[in-house]
């Protein structure tokens, strides 16, 4: 079952809803932050994801031809290419510049976490 959305009763306008593929992998999640988009590749790794807010940001996602493990994020002209350890999760990767973003990564390599931190926290 996946969870499809958030009601907020406290402050008007921060309802959060989400969609999913065929595949159950999230491709939709309008909120107050705007609307989120997702894309993935037959085998379930995230290629995109693209926040609209005003203007549009894309990342781009990139993986060895070897393997699952996320090995670059692209935003516009900006490359950041994620460590590499022998752990069994990576570290995470912290993209500097308003707004900070923060990912990180499954055992497997593939994108398991990021947030937008605004303010820098």
């Amino acid at each position: 079952m996946n969870l499809t959305g958030f009601t907020e009763t406290a402050v008007r306008g921060r309802n959060e809803s989400y969609g999913y593929t065929a595949a159950n992998r999230l491709n939709a999640s309008p909120g107050p932050w705007g609307s989120l988009a997702y894309t993935y590749d037959g085998v379930g790794n995230r290629l995109t994801e693209a926040l609209t807010s005003g203007l549009t940001t894309t990342w781009t996602y990139a993986y060895p031809s070897t393997s699952n493990k996320l090995s670059t994020v692209t935003e516009g002209s900006s490359v950041r290419t994620l460590p590499t350890t022998a752990r069994a999760m990576s570290p995470p990767m912290t993209v500097s510049g308003p707004p900070t973003i923060i990912a990180t990564t499954t055992a497997a390599g593939r994108p398991a976490d990021h947030r937008l931190d605004r303010h820098r926290r």
